[in-house]
């Protein structure tokens, strides 16, 4: 992969020129975008990462990838970016499918939650978390503290018991593992979830997700 240089000084455009040269395999997180984004404005500007998102998510829909799977590990990563930079400014961001966004003033909170997350059976599952030690919130920022597999079980149990997920798959409703992977920034769980089983071992530390559901 070629790596990319001088991206601060980079415009838009550019950019998105740089995907193309990189076969499209270079996740926006690598990008450094944040970093791209206050180097090129004196102050943050939601109006400028609304026009980034647009035009990144248009190119993304419009370019031929040769790895499918990689599309949504690239809207992932800008959605990751966009609640960041939109936590740390005391905004809230309303992400519409990667086709668009809106920034919403508000009083900063302590807790911000994806949709999916803010019913408050959602807040007290994740709240029982942070009181057992599986994971941390430093001003709104959910970090998880166990392994990644500890992480796949906790997000099955949970969208299990919240009943999240929508269709059947194998006689079973569908678990829901985007709004578990946007809390706490970790992607591929559901893979995690099928590598812990074929080992025909439950993840060490499940005992402490449980006390969660009783």
């Amino acid at each position: 992969m070629k790596p990319i240089r001088n991206i601060s000084e980079l415009s838009v455009s550019e950019l998105l020129t740089e995907f193309s040269n990189n076969d499209n395999e270079l996740f926006l997180s690598e990008l450094d975008l944040r970093n791209h984004i206050r180097k090129n404005t004196n102050n943050f500007e939601p109006a400028l990462l609304t026009v980034l998102h647009r035009d990144i998510s248009e190119f993304i829909f419009t370019n031929p990838i040769s790895d499918k799977s990689l599309l949504q590990d690239y809207i992932f990563e800008l959605d990751c970016l966009l609640l960041n930079i939109a936590n740390e400014n005391n905004l809230s961001v309303d992400l519409k499918n990667g086709n668009g966004v809106q920034f919403l003033s508000f009083e900063k909170q302590a807790h911000i939650f994806p949709v999916e997350l803010q019913t408050v059976e959602a807040k007290q599952v994740i709240a029982k978390a942070v009181e057992l030690n599986l994971c941390s919130v430093d001003n709104g920022v959910y970090s998880w503290g166990e392994t990644k597999a500890l992480l796949a079980y906790f997000a099955d149990r949970a969208s299990e018991y919240l009943q999240l997920g929508k269709g059947i798959y194998d006689d079973k409703i569908k678990i829901s593992w985007k709004p578990f992977e946007m809390l706490f920034r970790i992607k591929g769980l559901a893979q995690t979830k099928k590598d812990y089983q074929r080992t025909g071992n439950t993840p060490i530390g499940f005992d402490i997700v449980e006390k969660i559901f009783d």
